[in-house]
């Protein structure tokens, strides 16, 4: 036993700075899992904020999908409308857009 006192007690005076270093040990493995915890927190905070947006833009886009949609819809009846009050100009304008259509493909 008395050599394994007198090792210790070469070791201490050797490396006086050991002590200090175990003992900072735990207070440095608090500290980082006290900013593994922070970090943790933030990214689910991060992660909370961006499933948020996504909610508000998906649903922006969606009223302005249903918009389009409608004013899609209510041309269409007013050319459809248009199209059932003066059949003639339609069947002119439709063979004029069609002859123009083909003169512009035999030019190549």
């Amino acid at each position: 036993m008395a050599i394994n006192e007198t090792i210790s007690e070469k070791i201490s005076e050797e490396v006086p700075e050991s002590s200090a270093t175990k003992q900072g040990i735990p207070e440095a493995r608090a500290s980082i899992d006290d900013a593994v915890v922070q970090f943790k927190a933030a990214a689910r905070s991060a992660r909370e904020a961006a499933r948020t947006m996504g909610f508000a833009v998906s649903s922006d886009a969606q009223g302005y999908y249903e918009d389009g949609k409608a004013k899609a819809n209510e041309a269409s009846e007013k050319a459809m409308a248009s199209a059932r009050e003066k059949p003639l100009m339609v069947a002119g304008i439709s063979f004029a857009a069609g002859f123009l259509v083909s003169r512009l493909l035999k030019v190549k």
